[in-house]
């Protein structure tokens, strides 16, 4: 069901939860896809692009209100018959939806529905993903073993151009 028309639907609708109810279709998604989607969410939500000296780099930055929002609608896409444009650049509605979602309270409707098993293991994932993803590239080891690696990696370069005798 298009989200404009759930909407509206939603808002003359004189029993609100058994409305939000028909509309969730879905009461389990595999393992393996929440994994998918979360990691896909941390990889959004953690790294941006920058200009640094004329060369684009990959930088550790969090973002965690884009994270709630990416979780809440993904969460709304994996169970319910809800949809909306989903590809990105000037056409995304993601944001609109949410927005329009969040004003009228159907959110809190929804996320009280889904199954409570399904959303707290989405949670869990989703925090487990964005610490492996926090701990891999932002701890310290994390960080002596990139700079060993690097300089390794300086050092074999500088043998194999040395001139051999």
């Amino acid at each position: 069901m298009n989200y404009k028309k759930f909407v509206d639907e939603y808002n003359v609708a004189n029993d609100k939860a058994k409305y939000v109810q028909k509309h969730i279709v879905n009461c389990y998604i595999p393992y393996e896809d929440k994994i998918a989607q979360c990691q896909k969410i941390v990889d959004i939500t953690s790294h941006k692009t920058v200009n640094i000296d004329g060369k684009e780099r990959v930088i550790y930055c969090q973002n965690s209100a884009m994270q709630y929002m990416l979780f809440v609608m993904q969460m709304i896409s994996n169970y319910t018959d809800i949809e909306w444009n989903k590809e990105t650049g000037e056409n995304n509605e993601l944001l609109t939806v949410f927005n329009m979602f969040n004003k009228y309270g159907i959110i809190d409707d929804l996320i009280t529905l889904f199954p409570h098993r399904e959303h707290a293991m989405f949670i869990k994932t989703l925090e487990n993903v964005s610490s492996d993803v926090y701990e891999n590239e932002r701890s310290i080891p994390s960080y002596l073993e990139t700079k060993f690696e690097t300089l390794s990696l300086s050092l074999t370069e500088l043998i194999k151009s040395a001139p051999s005798k």
